[in-house]
């Protein structure tokens, strides 16, 4: 065979086996890709089925959001003691079973709820601040994780300052939603934060929305000072992305929501605060005959 063609020849072997190569690679690719999309969804799954046998567990069915928009009470300068009963949203908060959830995780310390969006979830109080990124309230492994109070805070919400973790979860779950509060006209149709506790329902209006460092005074537990606290509220509103009209001070008490960015980065976080107005007690339960 003369060598041009069988240099020829030989390139038309190595095309054919090249094509072939990159063939098997982009169907590999393909396959790990559909994969792991699969495996996503699973857990997506398995995550939202939880927390409806949370909710199932916890005896929580929030009104329609019609009921829900006229359910919210006014804020008041000190705890509701109960006069303003018959509210749909309030009856709804005040029958959550927290010692049904306690019977299944002893770390479920509370329940937390925006309404009308999907962040109705069991709240978590662990050791630290891992376990509940990768397990769901009655501790089964899952990448969605639970809703939790950092360690180092009080998990009885009577600090100056509370934060609270969970994943921005593509579907809106667990804290997903919270990307909309960039938006003013999200927080104008969901201005509240409700968090249930053994101490009762706290209503937190939400004043601020931005983008935090993970060294921000937002994550410094403690400010036990005035200035420090100011500072604190001075950040909060210097970065604020909303024009809510809120202006705290540093006699209130302080709720903030952290989650992940959209561009996923270990350097900042997303964060909503809210300021505590309201608290009113949960009616005992009356004794069976």
């Amino acid at each position: 065979m003369p060598w041009p063609s069988f240099f020829k020849k030989m390139g038309d072997v190595m095309k054919k086996k090249l094509r072939l190569i990159l063939t098997v690679a982009l169907a590999a690719v393909l396959v790990v890709s559909l994969a792991a999309i699969v495996r996503t969804q699973l857990q997506y799954r398995e995550n939202a089925a939880s927390y409806e046998d949370a909710a199932r567990v916890a005896r929580f069915e929030p009104p329609e959001p019609a009921a829900e928009q006229s359910a919210q009470p006014e804020p008041s300068d000190g705890p509701d003691t109960g006069e303003a009963a018959g509210d749909p949203l309030r009856e709804a908060l005040e029958g959550i079973d927290l010692a049904a959830l306690q019977a299944v995780n002893p770390d479920v310390v509370g329940w937390i709820y925006i309404p009308d969006t999907p962040l109705s979830y069991p709240l978590l109080y662990g050791t630290d601040n891992f376990y509940y990124l990768t397990h769901t309230w009655n501790r089964a492994y899952n990448s969605g994780g639970s809703v939790f109070i950092d360690y180092r805070c009080s998990p009885g919400l009577d600090a100056f300052h509370t934060v609270i973790y969970g994943h921005r979860m593509n579907n809106d779950s667990m804290f997903g939603a919270l990307r909309h509060y960039r938006d003013q006209d999200f927080w104008r149709e969901h201005p509240t934060i409700y968090v249930v506790d053994g101490s009762g329902v706290h209503l937190y209006d939400i004043f601020s929305a931005w983008e935090a460092g993970v060294t921000s005074i937002v994550y410094e537990m403690g400010l036990g000072t005035p200035q420090r606290r100011q500072e604190f509220l001075d950040t909060c509103l210097s970065k604020n992305c909303l024009d809510t009209g809120i202006t705290p001070d540093t006699e209130d008490r302080f709720l903030t929501l952290s989650t992940c960015t959209a561009s996923g980065g270990r350097a900042t976080r997303w964060v909503v605060h809210g300021v505590l107005t309201q608290t009113y007690d949960i009616p005992e339960a009356e004794p069976s005959p």
